[in-house]
């Protein structure tokens, strides 16, 4: 079994993970989402949905090369076409081990999550400075 995969599983029991249409698109209209996945064999009107989800919440779309079957069965579900991560080290870290996996065939969703994840850190080192110059009285 694939490692990608099962940090997929390991993602699902941490609560990070959305599974389904439905719930990608209430995350993704909440901008919750940071990277959706779809199964290599999901059906055309779930990858054009999956793909307006992508652009509604600016997060990488990414193809797995797993079917809906093993999806679901990782995350002890049905047959699962669509899943969404909404955990931003988590996205980054998964896509790194599909990444190696299957070298430069993610790289676009590499990229997007390793610019998010350094937007990230540049804003919490913002909020520690402000809350610093705060505490000092400092403008």
């Amino acid at each position: 079994m694939s490692a990608a995969l099962m940090f997929l599983g390991l993602i699902f029991r941490s609560g990070r993970v959305v599974v389904g249409e439905e719930a990608c698109g209430m995350e993704a209209r909440a901008r919750h989402l940071k990277l959706i996945l779809t199964a290599c064999d999901a059906g055309r009107s779930s990858l054009v949905k999956a793909r307006s989800h992508s652009e509604k919440a600016a997060c990488p779309l990414c193809p797995v090369p797993w079917s809906k079957d093993d999806l679901g069965g990782m995350l002890g579900r049905g047959g699962t076409g669509v899943i969404g991560i909404t955990d931003l080290n988590m996205a980054l870290a998964f896509v790194q081990k599909l990444d190696a996996e299957e070298p430069g065939t993610h790289a676009s969703a590499l990229e997007a999550l390793t610019a998010a994840e350094e937007k990230a850190k540049q804003r919490k080192a913002e909020e520690a400075r402000h809350r610093e110059n705060k505490k000092r009285g400092r403008k």
